[in-house]
């Protein structure tokens, strides 16, 4: 079998077109209930019919000798997807393209649901877990007109799965516990490894380029710890030179020359360094940071404490961008959508070249990544606290070891953090976090911090202006529910930014609520004019949890009751709260006051 044979793109349409599926005794019966059907349902609802193929998953196969293939994986997805077919087919033409070995109640169920006989069974029989999930299919679709349903079928086009045919001469139940350990899918980032992999394989120093591939993809992918980290102490040294924090490669044949000098100076084989990964490898789980990244090396002081924020599909789109040189449109959430990770990428494994500049790229963004992109670090606080640090080696008595540390300016790498830490909690979906690519799209090879402040300021700027250029002078960013997010928490980093000295133990949490600092529905007082209540000086943004618990209140109880944790969410509403005193409480004119005030320090820090 040749490596293109291995993983094959099937539209669902075609999916059980001239093909039988088997579903071996071992594996269980058939358990979706209504909330992962439902899901998968929903998951082809919400695909743009004018978009591009829409990745659902993978079905991992064995192919018989009678051409039948025996599911391995995936089988919950297929019959649900079966079960869909022969609802939204009107010729209703699938009978025996699924099939359960020795479940003979199961087989005539899967062949006559849908059909007269199978309009009997469901109504005289015991609803079984197939029939129970045809009624749950049945059900979703029971209001849909036929257009709405036309127009599903169209979506349904843009529908992908693969199917991954497991290596031959391979022990089937070896395989399906593997799978059942894993407890999950083999992911699509999986996929396209192997793909990457794929496409050196007729090249000159193949076993070589392979090898450097795997290697690298799989000390990527660990997202949680400092790329250094991931690598033996031999490609560590080629990549980073002996003290870890130096990338000056121009091209993966530079690491491939020095993985060939560094099995030349250690006169071994190359297979005792380097192995090649395929889809063997994965299916086995035998990642090579199993062996070369783990916590049994002398050099590690990094102890998992640092948590990355985003996922490495979502890394790997920002690669993407970067290689393509994207800019922020109205297509970007798209084009940062992990779901369609193998689309966007397909185009840098269409060929060597291609594939080893994403290869090198993925690895020097990845080493910029962790160096100028913050994240959550648990080493001293089991809460997590926002951090930008670098790797720096060391040596002990023993050994040579590293720590992250604090670098740049001191002010300024402060400053970066808070900014970035700003930007995060605001855009929460990976599908909007751009601005990530606005640092990495510009790093020059040095520490100059405020190059980058001055660049996601400007980035914070123009999302303000925009906002601006499209509510009225009177409310320049809105009222009410429809004001942003960003223009919360740009508010207060520019209080931050401008106060430090002040407001120097101020760090951003995660908050999504619009708080009305005098409510909406106020217990024991009146009501007030929705002109002031929805203005912007009247508003805060904090936890669900901080605004559930007293949303009633009037402001000096929420002052009372919320004290320092609440409060000091947000620097806006410690100045709201620093505004009402013993005597004096919150009315119309402070509202309006405090709104003007906030309102020009945005304006005069965007313009």
């Amino acid at each position: 079998m040749n490596a293109g044979e291995k993983i094959v793109e099937i539209r669902i349409n075609n999916l059980f077109k001239d093909v039988e599926y088997i579903i071996p005794i071992y594996q269980r019966n058939y358990s979706w209930q209504e909330k992962q059907i439902r899901e998968l349902i929903e998951d082809i609802q919400d695909i743009d019919e004018n978009g591009s193929s829409y990745y659902l998953g993978t079905l991992i196969v064995d192919k018989k000798s009678d051409g039948k293939y025996e599911v391995i994986d995936g089988q919950q997805r297929l019959t649900t997807l079966f079960l869909l077919q022969k609802f939204l087919n009107k010729e209703n033409t699938l009978s025996h393209e699924l099939q359960f070995e020795a479940r003979d109640e199961s087989n005539y169920t899967l062949k006559s649901i849908g059909n007269d006989t199978g309009q009997k069974i469901f109504k005289t029989t015991n609803k079984n877990e197939i029939l129970n999930g045809y009624a749950i299919i049945n059900g979703y679709f029971a209001n849909f007109t036929d257009a709405e349903k036309e127009k599903f079928l169209k979506k349904l086009e843009k529908v992908v799965l693969l199917r991954v045919q497991i290596p031959e001469n391979n022990d089937l139940n070896h395989y399906f516990e593997i799978m059942n350990t894993r407890s999950e899918q083999l992911e699509l980032h999986e996929i396209v490894k192997n793909k990457f992999i794929e496409a050196f394989h007729n090249e000159d120093d193949c076993d070589y380029l392979t090898a450097a591939a795997a290697i690298i993809w799989d000390a990527c992918s660990n997202m949680d710890r400092y790329v250094q980290m991931n690598f033996s102490p031999d490609v560590r040294e080629i990549i980073f030179s002996d003290d870890w924090n130096r990338f000056n490669l121009k091209n993966l044949d530079e690491i491939v020359s020095g993985i060939k000098n560094k099995n030349a100076e250690k006169n071994s084989p190359e297979s005792n360094l380097f192995e090649r990964i395929n889809i063997n490898e994965i299916l086995n789980g035998n990642a090579l940071e199993d062996t070369t990244a783990s916590e049994k090396n002398d050099e590690e002081a990094d102890k998992k404490g640092y948590e990355s924020i985003i996922t490495f599909p979502q890394f790997l789109l920002h690669v993407n961008l970067l290689i393509n040189q994207e800019t922020e449109n109205d297509e970007i959430e798209k084009k940062l959508d992990d779901k369609q990770l193998i689309e966007h990428l397909k185009p840098h494994y269409s060929n060597p070249e291609k594939a080893k500049n994403f290869i090198f790229n993925m690895l020097k963004y990845r080493y910029y990544f962790d160096k100028y992109i913050i994240k959550r670090d648990y080493t001293n606080n089991k809460d997590g606290q926002w951090s930008l640090k670098e790797l720096k080696q060391y040596s002990d008595k023993k050994s040579k070891k590293a720590q992250p540390v604090n670098y740049g300016d001191n002010d300024a790498n402060k400053l970066l953090t808070m900014l970035e830490a700003c930007l995060r909690i605001t855009y929460t979906s990976p599908k909007t976090m751009y601005w990530i690519k606005e640092i990495l799209g510009n790093i020059d090879g040095e520490d100059n911090l405020q190059k980058y402040i001055d660049i996601l300021e400007k980035y914070c700027s123009c999302k303000l202006n925009q906002i601006k250029a499209s509510n009225s002078n009177e409310n320049p960013f809105g009222t009410g529910f429809n004001i942003p997010r960003i223009v919360f928490t740009y508010l207060d980093y520019i209080l931050y930014r401008d106060n430090r000295n002040i407001y120097k133990d101020f760090e951003f949490k995660y908050r999504t609520s619009i708080e009305h600092f005098y409510p909406q529905h106020p217990e024991n007082a009146p009501e007030m004019d929705k002109e002031y209540l929805d203005n912007f000086g009247n508003l805060a943004l904090i936890t669900v949890s901080g605004n559930s618990r007293v949303s009633n209140f009037i402001p000096a109880a929420k002052k009372a009751e919320w004290k320092n944790d609440v409060i000091e969410q947000s620097l806006k509403l410690k100045i709201m709260a620093d505004m009402i005193s013993d005597k004096e409480g919150w009315d119309e004119n402070k509202i309006q006051k405090h709104g003007e005030e906030m309102t020009r320090i945005l304006e005069n820090a965007i313009t």
